[in-house]
């Protein structure tokens, strides 16, 4: 595991924040998960995870999942929206 590291660092120029970074481990025995998590250094990480609000999960997302990403991004577009108006002097 730290040669692969060792190799990612050297082809990419970017590091692990270890603080930052954590392990997700399945379809292993307890020992093996906890010497991988003592090797590297990360934290363990545990199900489910999310990454900009949504769940990562088999298969596809239910409507409601992807409720609060949709609303985040329609509120931004109205706010940029809003703006452009602003500045070409009114609101339609």
């Amino acid at each position: 595991m730290s040669k692969s590291f060792k190799r990612f660092y050297r082809m990419s120029g970017l590091r692990l924040n270890p603080a930052k970074t954590e392990l997700y481990c399945g379809g292993m025995t307890k020992k093996a998960r906890q010497d991988m998590i003592h090797l590297s250094g990360f934290k363990a990480g545990s199900l489910p995870v999310r990454y900009l609000g949504l769940p990562f999960v088999p298969g596809r997302l239910a409507d409601k999942e992807c409720k609060p990403l949709i609303e985040k991004i329609t509120a931004r577009i109205e706010g940029w929206a809003h703006r452009n108006s602003l500045m070409r002097g009114g609101y339609n």
